[in-house]
């Protein structure tokens, strides 16, 4: 079963958010059917809140693709039963992202975005 957090993020300071050194920490859940998968990227940069999602949503298609033009990649059941999906294009991704949400601010990273 895929490892999702149940961080609550208690303070959202809009101001750390556009210091370039900070990076969100964004979690971003596909999901077809029953089947699902969550993933965890950091978005670092001078943005925030809803203008990071795209980006976390184009790290999370660039994990799954590595740079292939078709990729699979397994979902998960609450049963614990698996579901390989095959995805040809970030769209295909895009449309199976079901939940994205901010869960935290860190400061000191800024690697990706």
């Amino acid at each position: 079963m895929p490892a999702t957090t149940d961080h609550v993020l208690h303070n959202y300071d809009i101001n750390d958010a556009y210091i370039f050194n900070y990076a969100h920490v964004i979690e971003v859940t596909l999901q077809q059917w029953e089947y699902k998968k969550t993933f965890t990227v950091e978005i670092g940069g001078n943005c925030a809140g809803f203008e990071n999602f795209d980006s976390a949503i184009d790290c999370v298609a660039e994990q799954i693709m590595g740079g292939n033009d078709v990729a699979d990649i397994d979902l998960i059941s609450d049963k614990g039963e698996t579901l390989c999906v095959e995805v040809s294009h970030d769209g295909d991704i895009k449309d199976m992202v079901v939940a994205i949400r901010i869960i935290d601010l860190k400061e000191g990273k800024n690697d990706n975005g």
